[in-house]
Parts: C-alpha cells; sequence; structure tokens
C-alpha cells in the first residue's frame, strides 16, 4: 500500500514537474524570438547607418570636389594675362571647365573613380509665361546622387553659373546608367513658402561615351 502511495505521488511530481518544463521551454520559446527580433533591429539600424555614413562620406567627396574645381577656375583665371586673341578663344574660356582642368591628382582617387560635372549656366524666360520678378532655381538629378539645387535667382534671364561635379564609380551599373538614361533639368519658380515647375529639359547622356567626355549645349528646350 505505501509502495503504491509513493508511486501515485512520484507520478504526481512528474506530471507537475513535466507542466513547469513546459512552461519553461514556451517562456524559453519566447524570450528567444524576442532576442532574433532585437538583433533583426539591430542589425537593420546598423545597416542604415552604415548607408547614412556612406552617403555623408560621399557627400564629403563631393564638396572637396567642388572646391577643387572652384579653386582651379579662380586660378586659371587669374593666370591669364592676356585677353583672348579671338573669338575661338573667347568661347572657349565661357564654356565649362575641361575634363582635363577637373581632374585631381592620381592620389584622390581610386581604380575607376572619376568625376562628372553638370554645369548649368544660365537661362531664358519667356516674359508671356512668367512676370519679370519671377525668381527661380534648378533642380537636378543624376544616377544614385542626392538632389542638387542651383542658387535662387530673380529675373527672366537668371545666370546660374551652377556645377553639380560627383565623384562617380566607373562600373558596369555606371556605365549602362550612362548609356541607357537621361538628365532631366527641372526650372522651378518660388511661389509662397512653396515652389512650382515651370518645366523641365531632357538630355541624353550616351554623347558622354561616345566623344571626348564633354558635352556642351547651349540652347535647350524647356518643356
Amino acid at each position: 500500500l505505501n509502495t503504491c502511495r509513493e508511486l501515485e505521488m512520484s507520478e504526481r511530481m512528474l506530471k507537475a514537474q513535466t507542466s513547469i518544463n513546459k512552461d519553461l521551454n514556451a517562456e524559453i520559446g519566447d524570450l528567444e524570438a524576442k532576442l532574433k527580433g532585437s538583433n533583426n533591429e539591430l542589425y537593420r539600424k546598423l545597416d542604415d547607418y552604415e548607408t547614412l555614413c556612406a552617403k555623408r562620406l560621399q557627400k564629403i567627396h563631393t564638396l572637396e570636389a567642388q572646391v577643387k574645381q572652384l579653386l582651379r577656375r579662380k586660378d586659371r583665371r587669374m593666370g591669364e594675362a592676356q585677353p583672348a586673341d579671338n573669338g575661338e578663344d573667347a568661347a572657349n574660356d565661357s564654356d565649362a571647365i575641361s575634363v582635363a582642368s577637373l581632374a585631381a591628382s592620381e592620389s584622390d582617387f581610386g581604380p575607376g573613380e572619376n568625376l562628372v560635372e553638370v554645369w548649368i549656366m544660365g537661362a531664358v524666360l519667356n516674359e508671356n509665361k512668367v512676370e519679370p520678378s519671377v525668381t527661380t532655381f534648378v533642380m537636378l538629378d543624376f544616377y544614385d546622387y542626392e538632389t542638387q539645387t542651383s542658387p535662387l535667382l530673380t529675373g527672366l534671364t537668371p545666370n546660374f553659373d551652377f556645377a553639380a561635379t560627383y565623384r562617380v564609380k566607373v562600373d558596369h551599373l555606371f556605365m549602362r546608367y550612362m548609356s541607357s538614361e537621361t538628365l532631366t533639368l527641372e526650372l522651378n519658380r518660388t511661389k509662397h513658402a512653396d515652389c512650382e515647375l515651370l518645366g523641365q529639359c531632357t538630355l541624353s547622356l550616351r554623347s558622354l561615351l561616345e566623344g571626348s567626355g564633354k558635352l556642351k549645349i547651349d540652347d535647350a528646350e524647356i518643356v
């Protein structure tokens, strides 16, 4: 009889321990799921921070290239001791800076790196479309870089004289972009605290790959 009682007690204790173990296993499973979710969230945040840092580093490189380009342009203008002898020289002086003048020393670039510059000189607006006191600016999107904007200028003939310089990695994706995509410039005007699109022009980038690496468009139509 005592043996039966001990056996029953052992069975009850075993059931109780089994139930406890089941609860503990469920709690461990929940904790593991929460830990996995926390790790995934941390990895996601880490990826976001790395992406943000890469973009900021890219922005720093772009700004450095722009500063160097502006310094070279200033030095070139200061170094011109004599005026241009003919109209061709004067036209060349008003061109966007050539690729050679933009290229930095070899130590500034890694393998396959180069500079792409988009120079926006100005615009001529139709007085029948906008008022003479209109304030305008240009927005430019290129490849996977952040949108660049020109200074705000007032009048029907804004002289933006704005350069957007990009330090690029010349790889398969970039070459495919250059050969198949277009560059869109958007002309906007300020309207109270907002802006309004006046028009845009679309330029093919393929010509940069087929020629000397320099493309000048004197009269791009805004539609």
